[in-house]
């Protein structure tokens, strides 16, 4: 019985550990959204001007922030997921 319980703290040991991590990228994920978000209200900002509206490497980077937006978002689900997954079985 001592035996089964040492397993089970071992057990619930990791588990912790491994919804720590989960928690980690939960809030490492919303952390890229927020920071992409802001990149991006910044050059909607400067593509609202004439001169940001002619700027073609505005609108590339605007693109290529938005699919960095999307990849975080998907990335943040995933992690969320997982979370909850832990979480529930408790």
């Amino acid at each position: 019985n001592k035996v089964q319980s040492l397993l089970s703290y071992a057990e619930l040991k990791e588990r912790n550990k491994t919804i720590k991590k989960a928690e980690k990228a939960v809030e490492q994920a919303e952390q890229k959204i927020a920071k992409l978000e802001e990149q991006i209200a910044d050059i909607e900002t400067q593509l609202a001007t004439p001169e940001g509206a002619s700027d073609t490497t505005l609108f590339t980077k605007y693109g290529e922030l938005k699919n960095q937006l999307s990849l975080a978002e998907d990335e943040w689900t995933e992690a969320s997921l997982e979370l909850d997954k832990l979480t529930d079985d408790r």
